[in-house]
Formats: structure tokens, sequence, C-alpha cells
């Protein structure tokens, strides 16, 4: 019974972790769409393409995080 309340502990902060985590990418894709917006307003198109690369990889990261969220919410 005890291994199995330690466990369940265990899996509450690996979650809580990983949900921070998918927030703190969040917030980063959202400063690079607005800080993007303001380059291309001024002007500045080549901060596009790097901006679009971070962007892209800070998706697939949220979408390997959520996986993993989603194989441990489903296994015991």
């Amino acid at each position: 019974m005890k291994q199995s309340r330690q466990r369940h502990e265990q899996k509450s902060i690996a979650f809580v972790a990983m949900v921070l985590f998918m927030l703190m990418l969040l917030l980063i894709q959202m400063w690079l769409f607005t800080s993007t917006l303001e380059a291309l307003i001024d002007g500045k198109a080549e901060t596009v393409v790097p901006a679009a690369a971070v962007s892209i990889g800070c998706l697939i990261i949220n979408t390997w995080i959520l996986v993993g969220l989603t194989r441990m919410e489903h296994n015991p």
C-alpha cells in the first residue's frame, strides 16, 4: 500500500513538472510570435525563418511531452 502511494506521488510530481515545462515552452512560442510580428512590421523579414524553426522545435517537444503524459496516465 505504501509503495503505491509513493508511486502515485512520484507520478503527480512528474506530471506537474511536465505541465510547467510545457507552459514555459508555450510562453516562448508566444514571445517568438510577438517578436516576429514586430520585426515584420519594422521591415526586418530575416527573423522569420529562425523564429519559425525554434517554434517548430517547441511544438515537437510539446507533442512529445503530451504523448508521454498520456502514456503515464494510462499505465497503472
